[in-house]
């Protein structure tokens, strides 16, 4: 697990950097974003649970709906690892299912 807080806490501050880096368009949708950015990394600095991980899915499909810039879905990674030692293999299959469709739609 401490590997994948390392990993997912490099992942976050990347995918942070890039957008910071590269800006937005409309500071509007950059104000929500990093709102729904920041969410996401209090979520992951918590102890694991199905309402943390719930919480940073959600901040996810939020990043990508504000301002994609094609890396937020690489968090839904970390959210996915966390998972195993949570929740049941049918469980977890479930969640890991369920996240990409909704990021699609």
């Amino acid at each position: 697990m401490r590997l994948i807080r390392i990993g997912g806490a490099i992942v976050w501050i990347a995918i942070g950097a890039h957008v910071l880096i590269n800006g937005a368009n409309s500071r509007t949708l950059l104000t929500e974003w990093a709102i729904a950015f920041l969410l996401f990394g209090v979520a992951f600095a918590l102890r694991p649970s199905r309402a943390t991980l719930l919480v940073e899915s959600g901040a996810v499909i939020a990043m990508v709906l504000l301002l994609c810039n094609g890396f937020e879905g690489t968090l839904l990674v970390i959210v996915a690892m966390q998972l195993g030692g949570m929740m049941s293999r049918r469980a977890a299959t479930t969640w890991i299912v369920v996240q990409p469709v909704l990021l699609a739609v």
